[in-house]
């Protein structure tokens, strides 16, 4: 989550004004070997989203769904949408590349 959900004020004669914070986008990093079907995917999905025929309203119309059975945590993310297309490592070997993806709205339950 990018934002503090919470903020507090404490006004002169000392008394607490507490204010709630809306907005429920955040940040999701992906850290994957840049020679893996995942980051080839990414990287499709990127150049589709940045070329110019592509209609403006797809930018933020893919989801995400994270599930922990054991932790029997589900976390839905959308508007997600690439920061930008990672940059490459040109080595003998393969090498990780981070994915920064920014969602427009984050819901855990």
């Amino acid at each position: 989550m990018a934002n503090d959900k919470t903020s507090h004020e404490i006004g002169i004669d000392g008394a607490i004004l507490a204010t709630q914070v809306p907005g429920n986008n955040g940040t999701l990093i992906l850290s994957i070997q840049q020679t893996s079907a995942l980051n080839n995917w990414l990287l499709k999905w990127a150049n589709y989203l940045q070329n110019e025929q592509t209609p403006r309203n797809e930018w933020l119309m893919t989801t995400i769904l994270i599930k922990s059975k054991s932790l029997k945590i589900e976390h839905k993310i959308a508007g997600v949408s690439p920061q930008k297309i990672p940059d490459s490592q040109y080595q003998a070997q393969g090498q990780r590349v981070t994915w920064v993806l920014m969602a427009a709205d984050i819901q855990t339950t």
